[in-house]
């Protein structure tokens, strides 16, 4: 079974069905707390550190049972917030091509005048001559 939360797979003993959702027992027993800081402060620091672990999120620099708890609550709604910056991050390499397509037609018109200026000094510096 895949939990609806951290997306990992887990045997029907290690996850809870609820709401027709499937959910491992460490996200099943954080969403019990609702992220509630003195719920959270309750909980086993084994079983905070598993539930960021299953989401990819170090703890090595946590000390202290409350700097576990921190991390959870700063990154309890981050899953909803990468979708919306994927397509964003995608549309900004469609804008680096068309500098891309205006850097050839620049030297081409740059070549353009620099022709036609000796041509017209050589015939302003001939009139002057005579």
């Amino acid at each position: 079974h895949i939990c609806c939360d951290c997306k990992k797979s887990f045997c029907s003993l290690c996850s809870v069905l609820q709401e027709n959702l499937r959910r491992c027992t460490t996200c099943h027993l954080l969403k019990g707390t609702a992220f509630q800081r003195p719920q959270l402060m309750r909980l086993r620091v084994k079983d905070l550190r598993q539930y960021l672990t299953l989401r990819n999120i170090n703890t090595d620099t946590c000390r202290e049972k409350a700097d576990l708890v921190d991390l959870v609550l700063c990154h309890q709604g981050v899953e909803s917030e990468d979708d919306p910056d994927t397509p964003s991050l995608q549309s900004h390499p469609l804008y680096s091509p068309p500098p891309s397509t205006d850097e050839p037609t620049s030297p081409l018109s740059a070549l353009s005048p620099t022709q036609g200026e000796p041509i017209s000094r050589s015939n302003s510096s001939e009139s002057t001559n005579q």
